[in-house]
């Protein structure tokens, strides 16, 4: 497709567009005729154009995470281990990464744990302690919980990872107070204590919770982040076993087709979030998520 073209059609889609802004307003209902075929047309072309230069993203992608592909060059949404975003399977998945990453400073990176020396210092050579669901005195008032996530350094720090496959807004936040009291009052002897909300939107950067009077700060955590980051330490062979490198590689696409909705490259629904999204990542950069 010649510039010309492009430009034409990019201008069919910049009238609609403008006509549609204008649909909460009075207006004279236009006299489509052949707009409408024209607009279809435009369509069609325009996703082909995007479809055939994200193809060269991907090609690009998957040069900069040798020996792998990029994760949108396969369907990964039809796999039935991550249907139906169940929270138990991508947290299993998650904390076997955690494990798989080994050094305190790639754990720190993906949770957003502060890039403090000393504390990094400390953490060096311990392995540490992660544990799926333990149970806590404390979720829904009245009721006993579970933790989704925790990754315990002994005596130096605890990180608690609440894991929502959908919106921090649609997920049930009640019993994260429950959660906070059990894991401030458990790990006391704890140096310091992290805890992070791993969502796939957020409309807050953080949310606050009381223990004994103290604020107690909960980031959360957007998926998309995540992805990335892991994309990156797979790119830049920070996780040295081809095996595990090549599943992390796999789990990210995983997240990416299913939770965050970006269709790969074969999909029927394919559109520009999955073009944005690559190039996010081969710039380098984070805070991309599901529209």
């Amino acid at each position: 497709m010649d510039d010309n073209t492009l430009n034409q059609h990019s201008k069919n889609l910049a009238e609609w567009a403008d006509m549609c802004r204008k649909f909460n307003q009075p207006m004279i209902i236009p006299a489509w005729n052949n707009n409408i075929e024209s607009f279809i047309t435009s369509c069609q072309e325009f996703l082909k154009h995007l479809k055939k230069e994200t193809e060269t993203l991907l090609e690009e992608s998957s040069k900069i995470l040798s020996p792998f592909q990029d994760p949108f060059c396969i369907d990964l949404s039809s796999n039935r281990w991550f249907a139906g975003h169940r929270e138990e399977g991508y947290s299993d998945w998650l904390e076997w990464i955690i494990e798989q990453l080994k050094e305190p400073r790639l754990i720190f990176k993906l949770l957003d744990i502060p890039d403090d020396e000393i504390m990094l210092k400390e953490c060096e050579g311990i392995k540490p302690d992660v544990e799926r669901e333990e149970w806590v005195e404390k979720g829904h008032e009245g009721q006993e919980g579970r933790l989704d996530i925790t990754i315990r350094y002994p005596s130096k720090l605890l990180i608690h990872v609440e894991v929502k496959t959908v919106s921090a807004e649609e997920s049930d936040l009640d019993k994260n107070q429950g959660y906070i009291e059990s894991v401030e009052n458990k790990y006391r002897g704890e140096k310091e204590k992290r805890h992070r909300l791993l969502v796939t939107e957020s409309q807050k950067t953080s949310y606050d919770y009381e223990f004994e009077g103290k604020k107690i700060e909960v980031l959360a955590l957007k998926w998309a982040d995540i992805c990335i980051k892991l994309r990156n330490m797979v790119s830049e062979k920070q996780v040295k076993e081809p095996l595990a490198a090549s599943l992390i590689l796999s789990f990210a696409g995983a997240v990416e087709q299913n939770l965050l909705e970006l269709p790969n490259i074969h999909a029927g629904n394919f559109d520009s979030r999955t073009f944005d999204y690559i190039k996010k990542f081969l710039k380098g950069g984070c805070n991309y998520g599901k529209k």
